[in-house]
């Protein structure tokens, strides 16, 4: 019955977040996908979507693997489960930067900032499939 609430409780969290949007349907596949108490827990816990739970939700998800296996263009947009970047270093911002991280430079005896982490991918940002980021680190 925990796993059940967890499941649930993940579901409408994400339908609160703009992760996704306008979303009308919740596809059920898996070993649980078969799970009578899931799926009536599911249909009052979020009435707002139309549940599709295919004959056999456990071998949904070999097919699905199966076929993309076949045509890895199927799927056009991932999502980031991460977010990705790198340390730098760079000017420093009052507004932005610590205190503690500021030092002067050198060379041009301006401050800068030590610890920076510059982004090139949030986390849940839709990366098409044949994306590739790159990013050039001095």
């Amino acid at each position: 019955r925990a796993s059940v609430d967890q499941i649930c409780d993940q579901i409408h969290n994400l339908m609160k977040s703009n992760h996704v949007e306008d979303s009308k349907h919740l596809f059920l596949v898996g070993g649980f996908g078969e799970s009578e108490i899931l799926q009536t827990r599911l249909k009052s816990h979020v009435p707002e979507l139309k549940l599709i739970i295919p004959k056999r939700p456990a071998l949904a998800v070999v097919r699905g693997a199966v076929l993309f296996g076949r045509n890895p263009t199927a799927v056009r947009v991932r999502k980031a489960k991460c977010t990705y970047g790198y340390k730098v270093k760079r000017y420093w911002i009052e507004e932005k930067d610590e205190l503690t991280r500021r030092y002067t430079h050198a060379e041009d005896g301006k401050y800068w900032c030590d610890n920076r982490f510059q982004v090139f991918v949030r986390k849940g940002e839709n990366i098409p499939l044949d994306h590739v980021v790159k990013r050039i680190v001095p």
